[in-house]
């Protein structure tokens, strides 16, 4: 699905075949820029692409079709149903150590009135602790918890740091979601991983959008 990763030319192929099962265009979607940032973007329906530098994507426009592109990193969803607001996060290392999950809660209690509360948070496919090995160096980045040891090697796991984070800013544990978050490196047979490909892999969508019921 991406424009630079992979095999960049089948890509917009792909992406029309995407969305006509979504009954959309690529055209009516937001591509932000990833950066591995903790950059937040609020989308109005005036909002065109090109979107600038940043990793996460908030709207409350129903049929606004937020998206972000991943390959081992999290994709997180939230959705607050009072507020009928949504958020689609990028989340790697880089984005969840800056605090990109709650920077985007802060924008949406400031910018939406969401109560964090009432906030539902999913996370989609990712690189889990099992297969994420990292350097020492981690120890200095998330010191907390989030590393666990595996055969006396250093293993990071994201969704427990993000939740983690998320709690500390008041959602709710039960609204968080991530026992069906798939390892993509684990079932690289089914979705790109760029650990187990050694970055010579392309890119997955994920989506977002609210539609009104009719």
């Amino acid at each position: 699905m991406s424009y630079s990763s992979g095999n960049p030319l089948e890509s917009p192929a792909n992406r029309q075949e995407l969305f006509k099962m979504l009954s959309a265009s690529p055209e009516d979607a937001i591509f932000p820029h990833q950066i591995h940032s903790n950059f937040v973007e609020i989308i109005s329906p005036q909002k065109n692409n090109p979107i600038p530098e940043c990793d996460a994507l908030i709207t409350n426009d129903l049929n606004t079709i937020l998206t972000i592109q991943t390959a081992d990193c999290f994709p997180i969803f939230i959705f607050d149903p009072n507020q009928h607001t949504i958020a689609l996060i990028h989340a790697g290392w880089r984005g969840t150590h800056s605090k990109i999950l709650p920077q985007t809660i802060n924008k949406l209690c400031t910018h939406f009135q969401c109560i964090p509360g009432n906030l539902i948070i999913s996370f989609g496919p990712g690189i889990r602790a099992c297969c994420y090995e990292v350097s020492d160096d981690f120890m200095n980045y998330f010191p907390n918890g989030s590393l666990i040891q595996i055969n006396q090697k250093y293993h990071l796991d994201l969704i427990k740091e993000n939740t983690n984070q998320a709690i500390t800013n008041g959602i709710h544990p039960k609204n968080i979601l991530s026992g069906s978050s798939i390892c993509t490196s684990c079932n690289n047979d089914l979705f790109y991983s760029y650990r187990k490909e050694k970055g010579q892999c392309g890119r997955m969508i994920s989506i977002l959008t609210m539609k009104k019921n009719n």
